[in-house]
């Protein structure tokens, strides 16, 4: 109990005396607190006591009048009466008339009455509220998955695990009717489950009692509905696609088995009946929608309680889409196929009896295939329907056979089985088989660009050093059985092969491994027929001429030059070259050789001459000018065809040596020297060329001397000798003059030729040349010097000038000159020459100055530390990285310290004060500018120097004072200090051991 005093304030100290208790209260002031601290063993215990108090000062020279305090006291626990809880299934209100006045206890409310132990009806003697403690039984499981055929289907039933335990308080003021007071509490947080409810009017000493109701069930949410589509929970919000009403299955659930069931039931606002089920697991009654069409299923549930839901699926009613296929075939050879293929819908596999496809489809319930059946309406004579075959996931053969020739129709239903029986046609189809009359193969046999064009009897080629190797090419039936059969010219059967179940398109390539006659025809056949009607047959001829082989060739023999005029031999020879002699014989055959030229125009080969045949030794002898040499450029080919009485048999063979035989010339070469340079300044390079007025000229020249002279004619020396050596250089690295010459000889006669003679002269040149800064900064200053050549430094004449506008005026230059770059501009620099030999006269060069506008600089700031405290010393320098573009005068820097005075120097040294330091940071600045262009060239380098703060030091000293009792020989004594980079550089450790 704590009691409050107040009292008129007076000019000394005033005391409350509170039985044995009192307190002080200052002079001025008018309050205090007494804390009466009383413990009672009784839990029964009441009664009342009276205190004595007064009001005097800390010396009692003030005694007031002396009162009583009464107080009364009542530990008797309230007695639970009755408790009440509402959950009832029909959610409806409560009234309870018990304990005199009605009160009605709506649904989610709990209520206890209690008797209180006394009868006053003042609230500041009612007992403490009682609570109520809601503790879930976890005998109940609640869950908001469900598994159904092995798929984990998950509710949307909110968060419907709550807290194992929920404690609650009155929500009202108690209701005081006599002496019963009532409590009411509203329990709707708690989530849907069964509890215990338990009421108490227990307080912190343990009086009191408690009741509780056992296995209270809790239920305000309805249930769930979740839909199965083809074996999948449909939790997506678009449409669903079922191919039959069996494919979606209704599922319900509340949390736990709380008596919810599905209880209707409506497709496109029509009710639908279930066909079978539990009160959770529903399918609806089987009927065909349209394909294609769309539909609103409503689905409505309800629980033991009565709360009730209602939930939509729209679903697509999916199509099936089918095409089959026929095609003509030939009787007896070829079968007929009917092939079934699907495009859209669950794909079907076929079956032969419908409880095998039933059985199937409740095997593959949720995949995307369906057991399907066939029943044929119109079936032709011949064709297997029995056991329909699948030849892929989306095509089954439905059909085949063999047919008799003529038209057959066919047709027939396809059925598709769900996994209950259901049975739905999807698919009807009808068409004609056309069966044409057995006909052979069609055969062709060679290269298709050549049966295609000549005759049966065309005459093939083998060069007898191959094997010879052709193909034949058969058109049948498709499916058929082939054979291909190969007859030499004796008509015996040297090769045979089969095909079973030919694709329409056969070749077969043969190979002849016997050696066949030279220069004579072999004749071959091929045979094609259907392995069932060997009676019935295609052949071919196939027809080989036999050629000598690739190792027999055309071989030339020729002088190796012609001269102008003259007439050229050249014998050809036919045969094989073996150890450098060529050898030949009578079966290498006869071959008709001549002299051709290439016409570019038609692309081909062109004779000049008629060809000439070989003799016995297999040669022949050819002529040729040498006029018709120089006409086609030397480009002369021999050519040998082969004599044989068959035009389609061309066999040639070609030699290209003449190519080389130059045409050479009787009497004197024709050449003179070329150059493109005739004086130069030292040190000259002159690149002489000896160029021949014809092709004559330059094939007649053998040997080539080139000569110099430079005592003009006088003597000339020798300074190179090489055949075909046309081109040649001559150097001269001093001032003078040479005269040069070649001298060629003949090829023929050995006579020599003398060319004309060329004059190179060399000489000394002045140069100047004006160098410095080409590209210049806005306001920069370009330094600019001239460069003269040792001759123009010997015979310079006065002094160098230069002009800064265009040559219209001139003024000395100095060796090193410096110049403000305003805007781009021409520079000319010019030397006046006097040279023993030239008047006077001047020589120049140009610069071209071009423009950088002007641009921030790039500067850099760096420190000897990134940390420190107060009263460290740091140094900071700032450095200009920036292009030199700008003298480094021109250059303008500062450096801003922390309190923002600024130093005009590079360097600085500086000692820190507590001042510096701003949020634990000092900022040092680098600012750099060109001179007079501040605002276009300023820039700024800043670097941040962070304080070092120790926090939580460690005492600077550590004591140990004697031990009153050692009971050791030894005392050991650890002194442990703080690490030293965690204390500040100021700090000293004082320690001390006392023992």
């Amino acid at each position: 109990m704590t009691l409050g005093g107040i009292v008129t304030p007076r000019n000394y100290n005033q005391v409350i005396k509170f039985g044995d208790l009192e307190c002080d209260i200052p002079e001025g002031s008018t309050e205090c607190t007494i804390v009466v601290n009383e413990t009672f063993y009784d839990k029964e215990a009441e009664g009342q006591k009276l205190i004595p108090f007064t009001v005097t000062d800390p010396y009692s020279f003030i005694n007031d009048e002396t009162d009583d305090f009464e107080y009364n006291f009542d530990f008797r626990p309230p007695k639970i009466i009755d408790v009440h809880v509402n959950a009832d299934a029909d959610m409806l209100p409560e009234v309870i008339t018990d304990y005199g006045d009605a009160v009605v206890l709506y649904h989610n409310q709990a209520a206890v009455a209690v008797e209180s132990p006394h009868d006053s009806s003042d609230p500041l003697f009612l007992p403490t509220d009682p609570t109520l403690k809601i503790t879930k039984n976890k005998a109940l499981h609640i869950t908001n998955t469900v598994n159904y055929g092995g798929l984990n289907i998950k509710f949307n039933l909110g968060d419907i695990v709550g807290a194992d335990d929920v404690m609650l308080a009155p929500i009202n003021n108690p209701l005081i009717m006599g002496k019963n007071i009532l409590y009411v509490y509203d329990f709707t947080q708690i989530k849907d489950g069964l509890y215990d409810f338990t009421f108490s009017t227990l307080d912190g000493n343990g009086n009191g009692e408690e009741k509780a109701v056992k296995d209270v069930y809790v239920d305000r949410t309805p249930p769930d509905i979740q839909f199965v589509v083809n074996g999948r929970q449909h939790t997506s919000s678009s449409s669903a696609l079922l191919y039959s009403i069996s494919d979606l299955t209704i599922l319900s659930w509340g949390g736990w088995v709380d008596g919810s069931r599905i209880e209707s039931a409506k497709l496109n606002g029509e009710d639908i009946s279930f066909s079978s089920g539990t009160d959770n697991v529903k399918r609806l009654e089987y009927l065909e929608l349209p394909p294609n069409s769309i539909n609103a299923l409503e689905v409505t549930a309800v629980d033991a309680v009565g709360n009730k839901i209602s939930k939509f699926l729209d679903f697509k009613f999916g199509s099936y889409l089918f095409k089959h296929k026929t095609q003509p075939v030939m009787a007896e050879v070829e079968p007929v196929n009917i092939d079934l293929s699907q495009s859209s819908g669950l794909y079907c596999v076929m079956f032969s009896d419908p409880d095998f496809a039933k059985m199937y489809s409740s095997e593959h319930a949720g995949e995307v295939t369906r057991g399907c059946t066939i029943e044929w309406l119109e079936t032709p004579v011949g064709l297997d329907v029995s056991m329909p075959k699948s030849l892929s996931r989306i095509t089954s053969r439905i059909g085949e056979g063999k047919l008799q020739a003529g038209n057959h129709g066919y047709a027939f239903i396809v059925h598709s089985h769900d996994a209950f029986g259901n049975v739905m046609a999807v698919y009807e189809g009808q068409g004609i088989i056309e069966v044409l009359p057995l006909q052979a193969p069609i055969l062709n046999v060679g290269k298709p660009h050549i049966y295609n064009n000549y005759p049966e009897d065309y005459k093939y080629t083998n060069a007898a050093d191959y094997n010879l190797t052709f193909r034949s090419y058969a058109e049948t039936a498709v499916n058929a059985d082939l054979v291909i059969e190969l007859y030499d010219e004796a008509n015996q059967l040297i090769y045979q092969r089969n095909y079973p179940s030919a694709r329409g398109k056969t070749n077969t390539l043969f190979t002849i491994e016997d050696t066949l006659p030279l220069l004579a025809v072999s004749q071959y056949k091929v045979k094609a027929y259907y392995a069932a009607r060997p009676d019935i047959f295609s052949e071919k001829p196939y027809y080989v001429y036999t050629v000598p082989g690739l190792s027999v060739r055309l071989h030339l023999e020729h002088a190796t030059t012609i001269k102008e005029g003259d007439t050229f031999t050249i014998t050809a020879r036919l045969g094989k070259r073996a150890s450098g002699e060529i050898s030949y014989l009578p079966e290498m055959g006869i071959w008709n050789i001549g002299l051709y030229r290439f016409d570019q125009i038609a692309q081909k080969y062109l004779p000049l001459k008629d060809p000439v045949k070989t003799d016995a030794q297999g040669k022949a002898n050819l002529l040729i000018s040498a006029d018709e040499m120089l006409i086609n450029e030397n480009r002369v080919m021999a050519i040998a065809t082969l004599d044989t009485p068959y035009p389609e048999v061309d066999i040639k063979r070609m030699a290209n040596s003449l190519f080389s035989v130059p045409v050479l010339s009787a009497s004197g070469i024709s050449a003179q020297l070329t150059s493109n340079v005739y004086t130069a300044p030292v040190p000259a390079r002159f690149i002489t060329r000896l160029e021949y007025e014809t092709d004559i000229d330059q094939n007649t020249a053998g040997e080539v001397v080139w000569q110099k002279t430079e005592d003009n004619g006088a003597t000339w020396i020798e300074v190179a000798r090489k055949k075909g050596l046309n081109t040649f250089l001559f150097s001269l690295d001093a001032p003078g003059e040479i005269l040069v010459r070649a001298v060629i000889k003949n090829r023929l006669s050995e006579d020599v030729y003398y060319t004309n003679t060329v004059k190179y002269v060399a000489f000394e040149e002045a140069l100047i040349e004006l160098v410095g800064s080409q590209l210049v900064a806005t306001g920069a200053i370009g330094k600019y010097s001239y460069v003269l050549n040792d001759f123009a430094l010997g015979n310079l004449q006065g002094q160098v000038e230069w002009s800064v506008d265009n040559k219209l005026t001139w003024q000395a230059m100095s060796e090193n000159e410096s110049l403000d770059i305003d805007t781009a501009m021409d520079l000319q620099v010019r030397a006046l020459i006097q040279d023993q030999v030239n008047p006077p006269f001047y020589i120049y060069d140009t610069m071209t100055v071009s423009i950088i506008p002007p641009r921030q600089l790039t500067g850099l700031l760096t420190a000897t530390t990134n940390r420190a405290e107060i009263g460290d010393v740091i140094d900071v320098k700032g450095r200009i990285v920036s292009s030199r573009l700008y003298d480094e005068g021109e250059y303008r820097y500062e450096i801003v310290l922390p309190d923002g005075t600024t130093v005009s120097d590079l360097t600085v040294n500086h000692t820190f004060v507590a001042s510096d330091f701003i949020n634990d940071k000092a900022t040092f600045s680098f600012r750099s500018w060109i001179n007079d262009m501040k605002l276009e060239t300023i820039s700024t380098r800043s670097i941040y120097i962070t304080q070092i703060i120790y926090d939580d030091l460690p005492p600077t000293n550590v004591e140990i004072t004697n031990p009153e009792r050692v009971n050791f020989s030894y005392v050991y004594v650890r002194l442990k200090k703080p690490l030293a980079w965690k204390l500040p550089k100021s700090v000293e450790i004082n320690q001390e051991i006392v023992l």
